[in-house]
C-alpha cells in the first residue's frame, strides 16, 4: 500500500487521536473525592489490562479533574453506594468544549437467569450471595450503554456487552456470555457519546480510602484476609485458593500484600510459605525463616507482590517443620497493580 493510499484512507480520521498511554494516577482529595492529573483526554472507552477498547477517537480538554462521589459527580445514581468500588470516567458529547468527570460503580454478578443478572455486594470480604440494591436515577437508565465484562468462565475477558435494562437489583445484558457468580462488570456513564476510563477508587462506610498511586502500582491498606492455619504443604498442588476480588480494584492485574503468622510453640525449626498463580506446582514466591528460640515468635513477610494468572486469585501453601504450629495466620492486601 502506498503512502498516498494510506493518507486517503485515513483522511476521515483527521482531528482524531489514537487512545494510548498510561492511565491516570489517583490522588486522595477529600472524604468524598479523588483528584486526577490529566488536562486532555482521548476518549478511549474502557481500559482493560493496559489497553483502551476504542481506537481513533476525539480528544477533549478536561473541564474538571476531580472525581466526586457527591451527587454532582455520580453518573447514574441518585446516591452513592457504600463499601463499593467506583470508576472515574471523562465524558463528552459532540460539540462539547470540554469533558466532565462522572463516576460509575463496579457491579458484581450474584445469580443469573437467562440474560438477567441479580447484582451482588461488591466490596471487601464478600464471597457469598449477598444481594445489593442500587439507587439508580430511574429504572432502565443504563439501557443502551456499553458494559465492560472484566472476567468470565474463570478467565480474564475484556468483552464489551450492551446493557438492555436495569432495576435497583438487576442488570440485563444483550449477551450473558460465560458470566458466573463473583464476576465484575463496569457500565459506562449514560447520556454520553464519548467516554474514557480514568481510574478506580474505593468508597468505604465513611469516606474514600487513602490511596498512593504511581499510575501502575497502588498502595492502599485494606482489611485482613483471615486464612486457615495449615493450608497445605509444598511441593505439591495442595494449598488454599486466595480470592482477592473485592479487596482490591476490580481491574487490578496483580496484588501487593503482607503475610504474618504466629508460632506459639517452644519447638524450634524452619517455616516457609509458597505463592503460586494457580493450584499447580508453579511457585513464584517463597517466604522462609528459621525459629531458633524456645518462646512464641511472629513471622512477618512484607512486600509480597504477585501477578494474577487467573482473575484476582492465587494459591497459598506452607511447609517446614513448624508448618502445623502456624496460628493467627493473616494476609493483608496492601495494594495492587493496574496498568
Amino acid at each position: 500500500m502506498s503512502d498516498n493510499t494510506r493518507l486517503y484512507e485515513n483522511a476521515g480520521n483527521v482531528g482524531l487521536t489514537l487512545a494510548q498511554g498510561p492511565r491516570d494516577a489517583v490522588i486522595y482529595g477529600s472524604a468524598t473525592s479523588v483528584r486526577l492529573s490529566r488536562s486532555f483526554v482521548a476518549m478511549g472507552g474502557f481500559r482493560f489490562r493496559g489497553q483502551y477498547t476504542r481506537g481513533m477517537v476525539p480528544t477533549f480538554a478536561m473541564a474538571d479533574k476531580v472525581a466526586s462521589v457527591a451527587p454532582a459527580g455520580l453518573g447514574a445514581e441518585r446516591s452513592n453506594c457504600k463499601e463499593s468500588w467506583y470508576a472515574a470516567f471523562a465524558c463528552a458529547n459532540e460539540g462539547d468544549a470540554s469533558a466532565v468527570v462522572k463516576t460509575m460503580p463496579f457491579l458484581r454478578v450474584g445469580s443469573i437467569s437467562g440474560n438477567v443478572i441479580t447484582l451482588n455486594k461488591a466490596g471487601e470480604g464478600t464471597h457469598d450471595i449477598a444481594e445489593k440494591s442500587y439507587d439508580w436515577m430511574a429504572d432502565n437508565n443504563l439501557a443502551g450503554v456499553q458494559c465492560l465484562v472484566i472476567s468470565e468462565g474463570g478467565q480474564w475477558s475484556g468483552r464489551v456487552a450492551t446493557v438492555v435494562a436495569n432495576t435497583a437489583t438487576t442488570l440485563t445484558l444483550d449477551n450473558i456470555g460465560a458470566l458466573s457468580f463473583g464476576a465484575f462488570l463496569l457500565p459506562a456513564p449514560p447520556g454520553f457519546a464519548h467516554f474514557c476510563y480514568l481510574a478506580s477508587f474505593y468508597l468505604d462506610t465513611h469516606e474514600v480510602r487513602n490511596i498512593y498511586d504511581t499510575g501502575t502500582e497502588v498502595v492502599s491498606r485494606g482489611i485482613y484476609l483471615l486464612r486457615p492455619e495449615t493450608p497445605g504443604a509444598s511441593p505439591g498442588p495442595v494449598g488454599t485458593l486466595m480470592d482477592c476480588s473485592g479487596y482490591i480494584a476490580p481491574l487490578a492485574t496483580g496484588v501487593r500484600m503482607d503475610s504474618r503468622c504466629v508460632m506459639s510453640t517452644s519447638a524450634t525449626g524452619d517455616y516457609a510459605e509458597y505463592f503460586s498463580p494457580d493450584s499447580g506446582n508453579h511457585d513464584v514466591r517463597t517466604n522462609y525463616d528459621l525459629k531458633d528460640n524456645s518462646g512464641s515468635r511472629s513471622f512477618v513477610f512484607g512486600g509480597v507482590s504477585l501477578a494474577f494468572l487467573y482473575p484476582q486469585t492465587f494459591n497459598f501453601k506452607n511447609a517446614g517443620t513448624l508448618a502445623a504450629k502456624r496460628s493467627e495466620g493473616r494476609i493483608a492486601p496492601t495494594g495492587w497493580f493496574e496498568p
